[in-house]
């Protein structure tokens, strides 16, 4: 029997949310290509270029689908010789190339409408596009809320962008079904395109947001929040030998998180108790993180004047 796993707000998670990424993955993939197949019906029929915009989205998603299952399959292999700390910065990579696709994809759907407002647009059949587009906006918005929880229940970036993305895509496909609704009630074709390039923004503002993740997260950038819940933590154990503590770093390696901290204790206790008290720190911090790998570092408390501040822990 697996030990019950929890996440790093504390929620106990179930065994398809703890081992389960790479189903979560696998529904995105395969839900994907059906969205898609449904966007690019309805540019068929309807020949608008914010239509066009959407299923060049779905399309965008799809890929993403394909690299983030990969990413998550990646993730959850164990650690090895020549990975000794695991394989969950890919799902960074993973994240950024979503980004960097969700970029190139709103430079796409503005090209597109560019070319539409000189040339002019030309549209189809509305009201058969606008209702394969709210049925296309109504899995995607159930698919990306789902992913998005999983991916924090999980602490999967992978997943959670993916969730972001089909998320934004909702927005993409509502301006769309807009756009139509619009030019079907004015005759005002020019509105197709003018719609497009504010979904492009809101696409472009997607795909920047998730490059800005992504690299902060190779970069090792600090997480407030898991600082504060580690200091917390450490303010509330109960570890009478400890005087204090120091140098609190924490850094995501994928969903398992990498947390060094000095622990300062007197100089005359024994190696045996001294290695008890870290093993015991090293535990509730790894409670308070769920997947985390927590190394202590004995100091004694003697140098602290000579070596910096240290945060005063125990009683």
């Amino acid at each position: 029997m697996h030990p019950l796993e929890v996440n790093r707000e504390g929620d106990l998670l179930t065994a398809f949310d703890a081992r389960g990424g790479l189903r979560w993955a696998w529904l995105a993939f395969g839900c994907g290509w059906l969205i898609l197949g449904l966007k690019v019906l309805a540019y068929r029929w309807t020949g608008s270029v914010v239509v066009l915009s959407d299923a060049l989205e779905g399309l965008v998603n799809v890929a993403a689908g394909g690299f983030a299952l990969f990413a998550v399959y990646l993730a959850e292999q164990p650690a090895d010789a020549n990975h000794p700390y695991g394989h969950g910065k890919v799902e960074f990579l993973s994240a950024a190339i979503e980004g960097g696709l969700v970029l190139l994809a709103a430079l796409a759907i503005a090209y597109e409408a560019g070319i539409d407002i000189v040339r002019g647009p030309e549209i189809g059949a509305l009201r058969g596009g606008s209702l394969l587009l709210m049925a296309s906006a109504l899995a995607n918005g159930a698919l990306g809320w789902t992913l998005l929880r999983a991916g924090r229940r999980t602490d999967s970036l992978a997943l959670e962008a993916d969730g972001r993305h089909l998320l934004t895509d909702v927005v993409t496909s509502v301006l769309a079904v807009l756009a139509l609704g619009l030019v079907s009630l004015t005759g005002m074709t020019i509105l197709d395109p003018l719609l497009a390039l504010g979904a492009s923004v809101v696409v472009a503002r997607t795909g920047i947001a998730l490059l800005r993740g992504a690299i902060g997260g190779m970069m090792d950038e600090a997480d407030p929040t898991d600082l504060a819940n580690l200091e917390s933590a450490l303010e509330r154990i109960d570890e009478p030998l400890v005087r204090g503590h120091r140098n609190l770093r924490s850094r995501h390696q994928g969903k398992v998180h990498q947390v060094d901290v000095e622990l300062l204790v007197d100089s005359d206790l024994t190696v045996g108790r001294a290695a008890a008290v870290a093993r015991r720190v090293a535990e509730a911090l790894h409670r308070v993180l769920g997947s985390a790998s927590v190394s202590c570092r004995i100091e004694p408390f003697e140098t602290l004047g000579s070596s910096g501040d240290a945060s005063e822990g125990g009683d």
